[in-house]
């Protein structure tokens, strides 16, 4: 039986993707379609095609363009003449060219929505997104290099027919096996490979197994031939945690280990620090000196010092001297760079530099002489700064603290530690409060976003999920962090051509002005009569400690760009801070510790002099390693989440709407801060629409409405490439 509200949906979703090609299943898949709706799902596609609103070719439906654009015939002939054969002559494409000789432009392709189950991709250029159909795409796979004939389409937009492959972005591949009659398939764990691969002749049995895999040959689409590949490695059980957590390694390439060169340099350097080393360096081992790290941290990299003075106060920031053993050309320094940082996983760690450094040489433990690089900040009675400089220095730590032993402290005055020790960290808690009115006042964007703790087992699987409030200890140690960070910019700012700048650009304005239009509609009024950094300072208090928060503090943060590590000089947007660098953290960070070594030349005789190409080489390579840390990090995190969803299927949850699009709402669970998806084609009783604009969903005929930061219950239903959620109304 034919259904308006059906016929509906199918319209929307080839206006949404035109060109797309789909066959019945897939249509009633992606709109959710219930099984008892299937017969009048098909009574309404064959009215449709009836009415000329849709095309049967083969077993595929797609849309009619020329019906939808009002063309009539003979326009439709002469556009079909103009395409690029007799197979797309009813797409309605014309050539990208104003000569009429199409020339084939380099893409990147996107295979997201074809792992999400639609048969289409898109080629990505800096100037267009070109839809392309999967009977278009050859054997292209996400992320790879491809040369696609460009057509224009009636309505302006862009289809793509991929005509060669020319770079494979992946030659190996990390995934699961399973056997298939007297076959084995493998599917990657990265789900935009978005088809399986035969596994060629194993050795071994490698059912339920998580493997590595080369790509043999990439198959043939035509033929319907599936890639194939063979077995490099067997890594283990999959869904084991560590395995997943080593599948996510070797998918990004990681290093799991240092070559035996980088250990054997390591191994040579000596504890043991020489008279003549103390004599060149300020000796700060007699004052009160500790360390404040998560309870679970191996290594010690920075530690504070507070001293009363007749002028006040004198502040110390200690960070471990890790440029004193690890140099420009060394081999530890060469990985150092190759990394660009460490790498973190649950109940894992891929260290920047060997242990022998990190955890020992370098990691400033109580009781023990340590070379390092000191801040000294003098304060007058108010804490206001009256000096600053940097030295060479050696230390001696009295206490290793933890975050939360501190703020117990601070709440209860309880503490297992010298009166010394109790005095420093009450007079440096009043300092870091009035450090933090002071960057407030400058401008200083809070976010309030609380960080996400995952909870493991003693084998590593994830059992809960918590946010925890940024406290009194932490931001202590950020306070003070930031402190040396902003003097040691704009010391080497002054005495040097060249160094690395920690850079915040300031946000696009169209995207600052969308998010503001957006606010306006749930009420809050973002003003510029001021800077842009106190504008949002203010929006941000107006729904402070409201549902709200949780959806627009995060939505502000995301309308704004990234931070990276340049040679240009720019402020620090987000800090509201002109000069800033990464100085705190050599043992974990190639930029800190590049700093080190510019400092130290300015400071002594132990340093080094980078060149202007050098020091750009080095920015730009610690910030794509950042984004691969990310990146790595968000994959093993995702994983760890599906897993810990899977076994909640069927329960039910209070959730936020966080976010829309066309064909679905994103929401974010109350109890753990979890993101999934509801589709608007599985909510029942109505046909819903999305105001993109004002973020607003509206049932057609009900006009029952959802918008963003409100609460709803769901009930987990499905859990694939995403976690899918079903409302309950």
């Amino acid at each position: 039986m034919y259904i308006k509200e059906i016929e509906e949906k199918v319209l929307k979703l080839f206006s949404q993707y035109p060109g797309a090609q789909l066959k019945i299943k897939e249509i009633s898949s992606i709109l959710s379609i219930k099984k008892f709706d299937f017969t009048n799902l098909n009574d309404t596609i064959r009215k449709l095609i009836k009415d000329n609103l849709l095309i049967k070719e083969g077993q595929y439906v797609t849309s009619n363009k020329s019906s939808q654009n009002n063309e009539s015939n003979k326009d439709s002939k002469k556009a079909s003449n103009k395409s690029v054969s007799n197979k797309n002559s009813k797409r309605d494409y014309s050539p990208n060219s104003t000569n009429g000789n199409v020339k084939l432009i380099e893409a990147t392709f996107d295979a997201t929505s074809l792992a999400k189950g639609y048969s289409f991709g898109f080629a990505i250029t800096e100037e267009n997104d070109y839809f392309v159909s999967s009977e278009d795409l050859l054997n292209a796979y996400h992320g790879d290099k491809i040369a696609i004939e460009p057509y224009k389409q009636k309505n302006g937009k862009f289809y793509g027919v991929v005509r060669n492959v020319l770079e494979r972005a992946n030659h190996k591949m990390v995934g699961n096996a399973t056997k298939y009659g007297s076959s084995y398939i493998f599917v990657c764990d990265n789900h935009k490979i978005h088809t399986s691969i035969i596994v060629t002749s194993p050795d071994k049995d490698i059912d339920n197994m998580k493997v590595e895999i080369e790509i043999l040959n990439w198959g043939d689409k035509k033929r319907g031939t599936l890639p194939a590949g063979k077995v490099l490695s067997i890594l283990g059980e999959a869904h084991d945690p560590e395995i997943e957590v080593l599948g996510v390694i070797k998918q990004f390439n990681l290093p799991l280990d240092f070559p035996e060169n980088v250990i054997d340099e390591a191994s040579m350097l000596s504890e043991n620090i020489s008279d003549r080393e103390i004599e060149r360096r300020s000796d700060f081992r007699d004052i009160v000196t500790l360390t404040i790290d998560p309870i679970s941290a191996k290594d010690y990299d920075d530690a504070i010092s507070l001293v009363k003075e007749d002028h006040g106060y004198s502040l110390y920031v200690h960070i471990a001297d890790v440029g004193h053993f690890v140099k420009p050309g060394t081999e530890l320094f060469n990985e150092a760079a190759s990394r660009g940082n460490s790498f973190y996983f649950p109940k894992r760690v891929i260290p920047m530099l060997p242990e022998q450094i990190s955890n020992k040489l370098c990691s400033l433990r109580p009781d023990e002489d340590k070379l390092t690089l000191s801040v000294v900040t003098k304060l007058n009675h108010k804490y206001d700064i009256i000096e600053q400089y940097a030295v060479e220095s050696i230390i001696n730590s009295d206490a290793r603290l933890n975050y939360e032993e501190v703020d117990k402290f601070f709440e209860t005055n309880e503490l297992d530690q010298s009166d010394e020790v109790k005095e420093l960290l009450t007079e440096s808690l009043k300092i870091s409060k009035r450090f933090s009115e002071k960057l407030k006042k400058n401008g200083y964007i809070n976010f309030r976003l609380p960080d996400v703790e995952y909870i493991y087992d003693e084998e590593g699987h994830l059992v809960s999920i918590i946010e925890s409030e940024e406290t009194a200890s932490h931001k202590l140690v950020e306070n003070f962090m930031l402190l040396a960070n902003e003097y040691v910019a704009t010391y080497l700012k002054e005495k040097t051509k060249t160094t690395i700048y920690r850079v915040h650009e300031l946000p696009d304005k169209e995207k600052i002005e969308n998010v503001a239009k957006l606010l306006s509609f749930y009420g809050h009024k973002m003003k510029f009569d001021g800077t842009l950094n106190h504008s949002i300072q203010e929006v941000l208090k107006s729904f402070e400690g409201t549902f709200e928060e949780k959806v627009f503090n995060k939505m502000i943060l995301r309308s704004m760009k990234k931070a990276q590590y340049t040679t240009k000089h720019n402020l620090h947007f987000g800090l509201s801070i002109q000069n800033y660098t990464h100085f705190t953290s050599p043992i974990r960070r190639l930029s800190d510790l590049v700093i080190h070594l510019q400092l130290k030349s300015l400071l002594g005789k132990d340093g080094f002099t980078f060149k202007a190409k050098s020091l750009e080489e080095l920015a730009e390579n610690a910030t794509q390693q950042e984004v691969l840390s990310d990146e790595a990090y968000r994959a093993i995190l995702k994983k760890m989440v599906e897993y810990f969803m899977k076994d909640r299927i069927g329960k039910e949850y209070e959730a936020l709407i966080t976010g829309m699009n066309n064909s679905n709402m994103f929401v974010t669970l109350l109890k753990y801060p979890i993101t999934g998806v509801v589709k608007l084609s599985s909510i029942p009783g109505d046909y819903f629409v999305v105001d993109e604009e004002k973020m607003m969903i509206t049932g057609k005929k009900k006009k029952k409405q959802f918008k963003l930061a409100q609460k709803i219950d769901i009930r987990v239903s499905d859990v694939t490439d995403d976690i899918y959620f079903d409302i309950i109304l």
